[in-house]
């Protein structure tokens, strides 16, 4: 099972026993701890994802000012310049034919990057070994297998003043489903089947590359399934109460 929620002032909190999560970052301050100097955010997936929280020098100046209010409990305030959260070896993250949804709740502030501002990225390097989510600057979602990549070329586009439920539904083949607030706004093909390996790059949030095309704006409730959820499966992840 996998506790989605904990802090006192969220507004739902549930407990949510599907099979498939394999990353579960809430950023609850709950789920934010220090080890040898260093800030760690929790996985409460079980995989023991826990990433290191990196915090460059061009914006927020402590862990404090990086945590704020979410779209459930609090958020991570990512700069677009130089924040990240860092895992350099992952557990039990889909790789190859493996079907997948990554999804999450944003609210961006700016669009540092043309095409790939990241939100969730993992493995690296050309061609297909690895797996990203991330948005345009104009608003629509993009995502990539490292160098075979799909984009939202229709319908909706991200709030600039509340948070949007994002992400995208792999089928385990070539089909890629962009979502957005639980449906789906688009839907598209990647050339061919991503790789099995993914030997660079680690886990990141808040950027695509290790570090590089950074996100700026807030990231609240990140998940990342191995099964290729059906919009009705996330009703929870989107649903105020």
């Amino acid at each position: 099972e996998v506790v989605i929620g904990g802090a006192k002032d969220r507004k739902r909190i549930e407990i949510v026993p599907h099979p498939s999560v394999v990353l579960a970052y809430t950023f609850d301050k709950d789920t934010i701890y220090q080890k040898n100097g260093k800030w760690y955010v929790k996985d409460l997936s079980g995989n023991g994802n826990d990433g290191e929280i990196n915090l460059g020098s061009s914006g927020n100046t402590d862990i404090n000012s990086a945590i704020v209010k979410g779209k459930f409990g609090e958020a991570f305030k990512f700069d677009g310049v130089d924040d990240w959260v860092y895992r350099p070896a992952f557990n039990n993250l889909p790789l190859g034919s493996s079907p997948r949804t990554l999804v999450a709740w944003i609210l961006p502030t700016g669009y540092p990057d043309s095409t790939y501002n990241g939100i969730i990225a993992y493995g690296g390097g050309c061609t297909g070994h690895g797996c990203l989510l991330s948005i345009k600057n104009d608003g629509r979602l993009s995502m990539a297998f490292w160098c075979d990549d799909a984009h939202q070329t229709s319908g909706p586009t991200v709030s600039s003043t509340e948070y949007t439920f994002v992400g995208f539904i792999f089928d385990g083949d070539r089909g890629i489903k962009f979502l957005m607030n639980g449906e789906i706004v688009d839907e598209k093909s990647v050339a061919s089947t991503p790789d099995t390996t993914a030997p660079g790059g680690g886990l990141r949030v808040g950027c695509t590359d290790w570090p590089g095309r950074h996100f700026q704006g807030y990231i609240d409730e990140v998940f990342i399934f191995s099964q290729a959820l059906e919009p009705s499966e996330m009703f929870w992840m989107r649903s105020v109460e």
